[in-house]
């Protein structure tokens, strides 16, 4: 397959399963900071690695909050950071369920009592 059918085929996979959105994350998180903290800055320089085309290769919907995203360029967008060489899914990983029933209940009822909490919060 060619790169834009390949991640279109990966996104498609991500987008039926929470766990493995979560796990592409993770990795990709992990990936970054371990380059950034790498003892060998003369070889493992972070201004130089393509962040926008890491996060691409692990077939990321959209590019999770941190630090050296905003240091590389990215801006915040409708709750959501923009980095020039990344194309967002347009699928709202919010909305992507757990394969698994029961972790996905689970899910659907802790969001709504954090939910419930913060609209108490407010009423205070």
């Amino acid at each position: 397959e060619s790169g834009p059918a390949l991640l279109q085929s990966i996104r498609g996979v991500l987008r039926h399963d929470r766990d493995l959105v979560n796990k592409g994350e993770r990795a990709f998180v992990s990936s970054v900071r371990a380059y950034r903290e790498h003892r060998c800055e003369q070889v493992f320089k972070l201004a130089e690695l393509d962040l926008a085309g890491l996060a691409t290769g692990f077939g990321l919907l959209r590019l999770p909050f941190m630090r050296e995203l905003l240091e590389a360029g990215a801006k915040a967008v409708k709750r959501q950071l923009v980095l020039p060489g990344f194309e967002p899914d347009d699928t709202d990983p919010r909305q992507v369920k757990f394969r698994d029933p029961a972790r996905e209940k689970a899910r659907v009822e802790r969001e709504a009592r954090e939910a419930e909490e913060a609209r108490a919060g407010r009423d205070h």
